[in-house]
């Protein structure tokens, strides 16, 4: 039994090794691919890395980055290409998915830039006007979406016209008194979705 047992503890040890020893080598060459980067700069290249900050409204925040960019057609002579993607989850099951791109075509005669934003994240209210306290009054709970996209048509040299749409949704607001007192809502605060659609 004791010969059993050691043999099935070597084996789960030498497994271990085996998988810290393969994503030690993952990690290692893609340190070294950043690093040591000698391809053209004409190929798309595309970054991902982890991240993590705090704030007193979500405690921890883990989250994941991306960026990727490129030039149309390979051609180094028009403008970078990139869109950028991060994604968060704190301590306090608030979330969000945000990406923002601003793309280039051939010889920089369009550029659409735009900017997608989904989240669950709270804000610290301190109440409306000048004299707010400095401690807030209430954490509002609100689901935030955001689409806004433009494309601008080069018209002179270094100046561009074009649309704009902006489409913003606001739900599921609720204020959470931070304490046993009354709040004074701002225009707007009783919970109902806020829409808002724009161009230009």
């Amino acid at each position: 039994m004791k010969n059993w047992l050691l043999t099935l503890a070597l084996y789960a040890l030498l497994c271990q090794t085996s998988a810290w020893a393969q994503k030690t080598n993952f990690l290692t060459r893609y340190i070294n691919s950043l690093a040591n980067d000698t391809s053209s700069n004409a190929r798309p290249q595309f970054l991902v890395y982890p991240t993590i900050g705090y704030a007193p409204e979500t405690s921890w925040e883990i989250g994941l980055s991306s960026l990727y960019v490129y030039y149309a057609k390979g051609d180094t002579t028009n403008r970078l290409s990139e869109v950028n993607g991060f994604t968060f989850f704190t301590l306090e099951n608030q979330y969000g998915l945000w990406f923002d791109h601003n793309l280039f075509t051939d010889k920089n005669k369009w550029i659409f830039p735009g900017r997608f934003r989904y989240q669950s994240f709270p804000v610290l209210f301190h109440g409306i006007g000048p004299d707010s306290p400095a401690e807030h009054v209430a954490l509002v709970n609100t689901r935030q979406l955001q689409i806004k996209e433009r494309a601008l048509r080069q018209m002179l040299p270094n100046f561009y016209a074009g649309l704009e749409l902006d489409f913003q949704r606001l739900s599921s607001v609720s204020f959470v008194p931070a304490s046993s007192s009354d709040v004074e809502l701002p225009t707007g605060g009783p919970v109902r979705p806020t829409w808002l659609l724009a161009w230009g």
